[in-house]
């Protein structure tokens, strides 16, 4: 119906515009983890990349950090580094976060066309998982939206794999599975990795069901193997972070948080219940939406209502077992189903089970398709469903007026508060309209079709946007803007480190002011020895930090804070560094792991020569052997080269060694007596093995391009070409078949 996909394009264009209105006013989304992380990250990413620095390392947060281990800036991937290499900072934030979405609505849509639905159905869908409450309130996270762009694509080429009849088209989609997959590592959230994966795994067992070969499936696994190779120096680093994280002592405790309270279900049919929230949690609300629009709730009823006559039943019920599925897991701690799967190794290091709910709105916007399509075949055919049928149309908006009802009257429920009937009853009147209008659909009433796809486009907009544009919290505002919100002292120098404005969001704000900050916010917390959220004094000065903020605004000045380089000979051995380091004078005195021998004399001097992330140089002079002691964070990837320029011991020229940890967390090097240039160099094996794991991979997608695109005839060419079918048939002497190349509507994964 060409009415209806105008409507959906015109609705679908309108709900990118909110998407564009930053970039548009030359601003950017800065609320909750934008403003707190990616933003101030990414600036760090840009400066290295135009100051031609290194990329792998900050010394902004943290006294020194692998930032690209944690992986959530994607700096390996080809398209971040052309936006953060070329473009203006804000241009390139919102090109990354547009660019997801429309990436997303393009998948979704080839998925969609792959299964065999007509051009409105799966303009319909990508519309409604584009712009699901899931996705929306995600717009906090660049990295998790980018990973879930790619899931659409993922499945498209997974199943073209899995259901080719030639060996051009399977090549053709192994290549594309593979690059895919090392795309998705590349953006750099792999919990969202894992959900790819377990959406195209339940797609092969859906395959497997119907009768696919399991060839196909063998391909599958293969293809993604080879993609976890390409994506390897981005993995490999991820890995090396992740070890030396927080995150290997996790409790169980903390693997479950963010875990989906039952009683936030109730939003299928009564989604901003909770004191104007969707979900009953105070904290981190973006992370429990289970509504996706009135539509969604009522199509649940509608494959009730239909079961017997809804041409893709069996398909239908495969989701809705999958929706349920991902619905379980979401619920976390609640259920006895996630903690089973924190067995897997590698699944205990996530948290926010709820994140599952991924799986859920994934599948039930498909399932929406189903329904959709069938109510425009009753149109096109005249055929209209008894009224008496369609009661259980109802059952959302019966559901959604008890509750606004038993809540005006309860108020509170277990210290939770309810929201009152001014902000109930607006979304219980859009569940009877979207009724109504589903059910003149089903009437055969033709106007209501276009009006419920555009009352569908405003539920999903208003639902998802209001998250970013209704916040008091200055959503939307210049970079600038965003630095300036954190408190600064007015004689602080460009560089200087500021104690973090941790419970203000503001953390990582002053790096915007080319500020380093203690500890700072990142994702991978490093494992420390000394405990940064104490804000304890002491280590302050270890760390180097100069201002302190003591009351907000108010920031202070911390007296005699580590210089960044000093060498020491006064060095004691300590196995609880933690306790220990209040009983020494931090600025003449160091803890350390092992003994050091044979340092003597006074202390003698340190200049540092060079100061670059990655890459600091210092120029020591001392009498004798001494502790060159720095206030940036140790790691195993640091190396160290040391070019004697005047020695009285028995040096080479040039020597490399390891460095040391002084108290527990920070870089330290024993140099000799006379003049020395130290260089330290941050360059991980993490980082050289994941290139050479990528170079392999690379090959390997290069070993099956020829079997992709080589010029030798197929008799089947890759979605159907009855054309080249046809004349091949003749040249071989037979008679051609007009069916022949046919790109049939009743896909396998279709019925």
């Amino acid at each position: 119906m060409r009415s209806a996909l105008r409507v959906i394009a015109i609705s679908s264009a309108a709900l990118f515009v909110p998407l564009l209105i930053p970039l548009a006013i030359g601003r950017v989304f800065t609320l909750d983890d934008l403003g707190r992380y990616h933003i101030p990250m990414r600036y760090v990413y840009w400066q290295a990349l135009h100051q031609g620095d290194s990329i792998l390392w900050t010394p902004a947060v943290f006294s020194g950090f692998y930032l690209f281990g944690e992986s959530q800036l994607g700096m390996a991937h080809p398209w971040h580094l052309l936006l953060y290499r070329f473009l203006p900072l804000v241009v390139a934030v919102n090109l990354e976060l547009i660019s997801s979405y429309v990436v997303m609505f393009a998948g979704f849509t080839l998925l969609l066309k792959r299964i065999g639905f007509s051009r409105e159905s799966r303009c319909f869908g990508a519309m409604l998982f584009t712009f699901s409450g899931y996705n929306l309130f995600h717009v906090i996270h660049l990295n998790l939206i980018a990973g879930i762009a790619h899931i659409p694509w993922l499945l498209l080429a997974a199943h073209v794999l899995a259901t080719a009849k030639d060996r051009k088209t399977r090549a053709r989609a192994a290549v594309a599975l593979s690059l895919l997959f090392a795309s998705q590592i590349l953006v750099g959230h792999l919990q969202e990795t894992w959900l790819g994966l377990v959406a195209v795994g339940g797609m092969c067992l859906y395959l497997l069901w119907r009768n696919a070969a399991a060839r196909g499936i063998v391909l599958i696994a293969g293809a993604l193997m080879v993609g976890a190779l390409v994506g390897g120096v981005q993995l490999l680093p991820l890995l090396d972070a992740v070890r030396s994280s927080e995150r290997t002592g996790w409790s169980l405790a903390s693997s479950l948080s963010f875990s989906l309270a039952p009683v936030d279900v109730i939003q299928l049919w009564s989604p901003i219940t909770f004191e104007s929230r969707p979900s009953i949690e105070q904290v981190g609300v973006h992370e429990f939406i289970v509504y996706n629009g009135a539509f969604c709730t009522a199509a649940i009823a509608w494959v009730g209502l239909r079961r017997g006559a809804l041409q893709r039943s069996r398909l239908a019920g495969a989701l809705l077992i999958f929706a349920a599925i991902g619905l379980l897991l979401a619920l976390g701690k609640y259920t006895g189903l996630y903690p089973s799967l924190l067995a897997v190794p590698g699944l205990r290091w996530f948290r926010a089970p709820s994140r599952y709910l991924l799986l859920y709105h994934l599948s039930i916007s498909v399932l929406a398709v189903i329904v959709f399509e069938d109510l425009v075949a009753l149109l096109r055919r005249g055929e209209r469903i008894p009224e008496r049928r369609l009661w259980p149309l109802a059952m959302p908006s019966v559901l959604g007026i008890a509750t606004a009802v038993a809540t005006s009257t309860l108020v509170e429920w277990r210290g939770f508060r309810f929201s009152g009937l001014g902000t109930t009853v607006p979304w219980v009147l859009l569940s009877l309209v979207v009724f109504f209008l589903f059910a003149a659909t089903a009437r055969g009433m033709r106007w209501a079709l276009p009006m419920l796809i555009i009352t569908v486009a405003a539920n999903q907009g208003y639902f998802g946007f209001q998250y970013v544009y209704g916040h008091p919290n200055q959503p939307i505002q210049t970079i600038d803007a965003l630095g300036a919100r954190a408190p600064t002292p007015e004689n602080a120098q460009p560089g200087d480190l500021l104690e973090s404005y941790q419970g203000y969001g503001l953390e990582n704000a002053p790096i915007l002011r080319a500020f380093r900050v203690w500890p700072g916010y990142v994702g991978l917390t490093p494992a420390l020895t000394l405990e940064p959220e104490s804000r304890d004094l002491v280590t302050q000065r270890i760390a180097g930090t100069t201002w302190r903020l003591t009351r907000f605004p108010v920031v202070e000045p911390i007296p005699e804070t580590a210089a960044r380089a000093r060498l020491l000979s006064n060095v004691k051995v300590s196995s609880n560094i933690a306790v220990d380091v209040r009983a020494i004078d931090i600025l003449s005195e160091a803890l350390v792991e092992e003994p050091v021998d044979d340092l003597t004399g006074p202390a003698g001097s340190a200049r540092v020569t060079e100061d670059r992330p990655g890459r600091i140089t210092v120029e020591t002079t001392a009498p004798g052997r001494q502790l060159l002691a720095l206030t940036e964070r140790f790691d195993a990837g640091w190396q160290v080269t040391d070019d004697a320029l005047e020695s009285n011991a028995s040096l080479s020229a040039r020597s490399s060694v390891r460095p040391l940890r002084v108290y527990g967390d920070f870089l330290g090097y024993v140099v000799g007596p006379g003049t020395h240039r130290v260089t330290f160099r941050f360059a991980p094996r993490s980082f050289n093995n994941g290139l050479l794991l990528t170079t392999l991979g690379l090959v390997l997608v290069l070993c099956v391009v020829p079997f992709a695109f080589g010029s030798k005839a197929s008799t089947v060419m890759p979605f159907g070409n009855s054309r080249t079918t046809s004349r091949l048939g003749a040249i071989r002497g037979r008679k051609p078949n007009p069916q022949a190349g046919k790109t049939s509507r009743r896909r396998l994964v279709g019925h």
